[in-house]
């Protein structure tokens, strides 16, 4: 992991150089479970964000990157030398629009550069850790954010992904000291070892390769178009190239290797051609892919608000809103009886139909008093009880 500071002063000397280094306090945090919610018991927000942000491996590389508490970088090295930046998001949703805000998953993303991963789709949103998928994984994942990070960031440094770009500058710049203190490393180890200097590589991934096997004949051990011939035949021979390369084009062993291959060049050339016949159609199926993962980037989009509008209907009500509409309500009902009362009064009437219709809006504008007062009652005995 890296420290976001210039230098490496105050760091922990008791911490493990492994990855992922050991928790300073071994004991989590309880889940509370929240107000007004049949959901089960969680971590509330600020438990999320402390264990993250206090992270014994992850507190020195991290740092906050947006206004409020919600978006934070946390910059780290893969095992192929190379410089990476996760940002992790938690969303939070206001009070005034949601009284008891629910618990939403974090959004974790590779910033500054373009890659290829399994865990990462075109936009470098990580989509391949289960745990942070959807709102309802994350709740039933029981996991603190500390947790999920760590998961995420130790994935990408043991299994690299394959980097096709790097866009951030900041990045770049601590790519480049990166590979600075490698080629100074490396070339200290060659020097102390035999004085030379030589690339930092990896070893090839054997695997990943396919080698086609050759039926190769055995090559004899002797050879007796040149066992007849002295020293200077031989070197007459080695002198002229001519009459070397018409005897060694005359031994059999040489005519069956070249037969193996031309054959091997004509098997390529049939599979070359094979291959370039199947280019449109491969094409079109990335281009069939691509349309569709981008629409299924706009339903996922459009599912994720459509799923915070159902959490919102479905939340209780809040009681203060609730009580200023009523209040609202029972002053206008007020107002129409007084001025009811003032029109007959100037210009008089039937008296039956006034009381009559007088009598309904008051009854009315005291239902709704004695509604308010019932709901302050009601919020204010909670409130006491709480304290």
């Amino acid at each position: 992991m890296f420290s976001w500071g210039n230098s490496g002063k105050g760091r922990r000397s008791s911490q493990s150089s492994s990855y992922p280094g050991t928790r300073v306090d071994s004991t989590p945090p309880v889940a509370q479970t929240i107000q007004g919610s049949i959901r089960p018991p969680a971590f509330t927000r600020q438990q999320h964000l402390d264990s993250y942000l206090n992270d014994a491996t992850l507190k020195a590389s991290t740092r906050r990157v947006s206004n409020d508490d919600s978006t934070y970088d946390t910059v780290f090295q893969t095992t192929a030398g190379d410089a990476l930046i996760l940002r992790v998001s938690l969303p939070d949703v206001p009070s005034n629009v949601y009284p008891t805000p629910p618990l939403r998953a974090p959004f974790m993303t590779l910033v500054g550069l373009s890659a290829r991963h399994s865990w990462v789709d075109s936009r470098m949103k990580v989509v391949g850790y289960p745990q942070i998928q959807n709102d309802d994984a994350w709740r039933n994942s029981k996991m603190l954010l500390a947790e999920a990070v760590n998961a995420v960031v130790r994935q990408f440094q043991l299994q690299p992904p394959q980097i096709l770009q790097i866009t951030d500058k900041g990045l770049q710049l601590i790519q480049q000291t990166l590979n600075k203190k490698l080629t100074a490393a490396s070339g200290t180890a060659n020097s102390n070892s035999n004085g030379a200097s030589t690339k930092r590589e990896l070893p090839p991934d054997y695997d990943s390769l396919h080698v086609p096997e050759i039926d190769l004949p055995d090559i004899p051990r002797t050879f007796p178009e040149l066992d007849g011939m002295d020293r200077d035949e031989l070197q007459n021979l080695l002198d002229d190239e001519l009459d070397f390369v018409a005897l060694r084009n005359n031994i059999p062993v040489f005519q069956q290797i070249t037969e193996k291959s031309a054959q091997v060049f004509r098997d390529n050339f049939v599979l070359a051609n094979a291959n370039l016949s199947k280019e449109e159609t491969l094409k079109q199926l990335h281009n069939k892919v691509t349309c569709l993962r981008e629409t299924l980037d706009k339903k996922v989009q459009a599912f994720q608000q459509l799923e915070a509008q159902q959490d919102e209907l479905c939340a209780p009500p809040d009681t203060n809103i609730i009580i200023r509409q009523l209040q609202k309500a029972t002053k206008e009902s007020l107002d129409q009886s007084e001025e009811m009362a003032a029109e007959w009064i100037e210009d008089g009437g039937n008296i039956d139909d006034f009381v009559k219709e007088f009598i309904a809006i008051r009854t009315v504008h005291h239902a709704r008093a004695a509604k308010v007062e019932r709901l302050q009652t009601t919020t204010h005995g909670a409130t006491n009880d709480r304290y």
